[in-house]
């Protein structure tokens, strides 16, 4: 009834054994997997990655495949992998594994401090292409993530598994490459992150909002007052500072994030101020305009804190919204 050809598989080093029919038509076995993730011991948008904990069983009929064998995690590494339960009765199989991984994340901060993100786990058996083993949800209620699961900023929902037929853009120098696509049966499970209020976005920004009330108060000081430029001055230095906190916790990457905008529009407003001061100081010492110069100072002041704040607040609902 079938014959037997070999192949190297993916990543993939180990020989896998391709069943075909007389009419060259592949078959496959269906194995049912269930997942539940238990805890995010880590996560580190900085180094774009997280370590997981995770149970992942398999349910399948027949000897052709052995899924415990072949899982492999696409985007990251297994560090421990244990045989928690097995049962092999007549046909019919099940395999329960207890998995701890570091997973590569790349993430999205355009939006940091408002920021959501997907934590996924990629699972392909780097034994079996989908001429072998295609992967199928038990069901949906048993692929889900604990709700003790606690990360620090973020409210956790568990996100609606995938299965999809990866293919790779390489026969691996496979001698049946027209018979045999690179293609294999890949899991995609994972965890929601959606930020969870306003609390971490007033945190990080503090010192950057102290530093601009600094520089606004200067205009109640006298203009020919000289520690009224210092202090600008010194608010302009604090509002830098508060960048290189913000910076430490973000990845590299080269576009600029909403934690940037609303930087920069801080050390604005204190850059502006302290021109304001010099054409405040000018029409005090220069033109001897005592009123004007009063009247300029509380108009720059009122002017610089409705706009910031009016800045801040569009940029956080744009953000949520």
């Amino acid at each position: 009834m079938f014959e037997h050809h070999e192949i190297a598989s993916n990543d993939h080093t180990n020989l896998n054994l391709v069943p075909v029919s007389s009419n060259d038509t592949p078959l496959h076995t269906d194995v049912l997997f269930g997942a539940y993730i238990t805890k995010i011991s880590r996560l580190s948008m900085k180094e774009s990655n997280f370590d997981v904990d995770f149970y992942v069983w398999f349910k399948w009929k027949g000897d052709d495949v052995a899924p415990g064998e072949g899982m492999e995690i696409i985007n990251g590494e297994i560090n421990s992998m244990e045989l928690q339960a097995e049962l092999h009765e007549n046909d019919t199989n099940y395999e329960q594994y207890q998995i701890s991984a570091s997973i590569i994340q790349p993430f999205d901060v355009m939006l940091y401090p408002f920021d959501n993100h997907k934590l996924i786990i990629k699972i392909e058996d780097c034994i079996s292409s989908i001429y072998w083993l295609q992967y199928i949800p038990e069901n949906l209620q048993n692929t889900s993530c604990s709700e003790e699961i606690y990360i620090p900023g973020y409210k956790s929902k568990s996100l609606p598994t995938i299965v999809e037929n990866h293919k790779y853009p390489t026969d691996f120098g496979s001698p049946w490459q027209e018979q045999m696509p690179s293609t294999y049966s890949q899991i995609r499970l994972g965890i929601g992150l959606v930020r969870d209020g306003w609390g971490f976005y007033f945190k990080l920004f503090q010192g950057l909002f102290v530093a601009v009330a600094v520089a606004m108060i200067t205009f109640t000081l006298r203009p020919n007052f000289a520690p009224r430029f210092i202090v600008g001055v010194g608010a302009l230095f604090a509002a830098v500072a508060n960048y290189y906190n913000v910076l430490a916790l973000q990845p590299a990457v080269n576009y600029l994030t909403l934690a940037d905008t609303i930087t920069f529009a801080g050390i604005v407003t204190i850059f502006l101020s302290m021109v304001g001061s010099s054409i405040s100081y000018y029409l005090y010492s220069f033109k001897n305009n005592i009123n004007l110069s009063r009247r300029f100072d509380k108009y720059s002041v009122i002017t610089f804190i409705f706009c910031f704040i009016f800045i801040n607040l569009w940029i956080g609902w744009f953000a949520t919204h």
